[in-house]
């Protein structure tokens, strides 16, 4: 099942893409490998935006590499879902492209992690990504919600869903802060346009 939030906002929800038990093994190896972790933390000059997270580069990881090897093949079955729901046409899209390293990201419950409103093409480095896609790994928590202000959305996190949106700048979006007892998981990429 997917929910099509509309076909000139390009954001897409894919359900059940992950099976639990394989979302429940990816929570289970981050928190049993902490010395794979990498706090990051940064806000903006302005302050209109505060990111806060814990996460881990897969391609940076060995303990990572079977994880990496396993989720690349759905992201790119994902993708070529995402292009036949949107009608996009072979002259829309690159002829070559590559996945950024896939990154898994922990935030935790009751604290300032969470990741303020945002786009994800910025700079001259990350214009290389064209589209964004993650999966969120578990439900268990309050808040954590995706929202699109502009296009008044708010994908509420569901265990094995992924959300495909494009990155640019009229994509403002926020992960908002989770609160109860359990933290929130997500493993994501981006797709990047490469030199031919």
């Amino acid at each position: 099942m997917n929910t099509n939030y509309s076909a000139q906002n390009f954001i897409t929800v894919f359900e059940n893409v992950l099976s639990a038990e394989l979302c429940q093994n990816l929570i289970e190896k981050f928190e049993a490998n902490p010395q794979c972790h990498k706090p990051e933390r940064k806000t903006s000059k302005e302050d209109h935006w505060q990111m806060q997270f814990t996460q881990v580069n897969f391609v940076e990881n060995e303990t990572f590499k079977q994880e990496e090897k396993q989720l690349q093949p759905l992201f790119l079955q994902a993708i070529n879902a995402y292009k036949k729901e949107h009608d996009i046409q072979p002259h829309q899209w690159p002829e070559q492209f590559k996945l950024e390293p896939i990154r898994m990201k922990r935030y935790l419950p009751n604290t300032e992690d969470g990741f303020g409103e945002h786009v994800d093409v910025s700079d001259y480095a990350s214009a290389r990504r064209f589209l964004v896609f993650f999966i969120y790994l578990n439900d268990d928590f309050d808040g954590g919600e995706t929202s699109f202000k502009q296009f008044n959305i708010k994908v509420k996190p569901k265990q094995g869903s992924l959300i495909l949106f494009p990155p640019m700048w009229n994509w403002l979006h926020q992960a908002h802060a989770v609160t109860g007892n359990n933290p929130k998981y997500i493993v994501g990429s981006y797709m990047h346009y490469v030199q031919k």
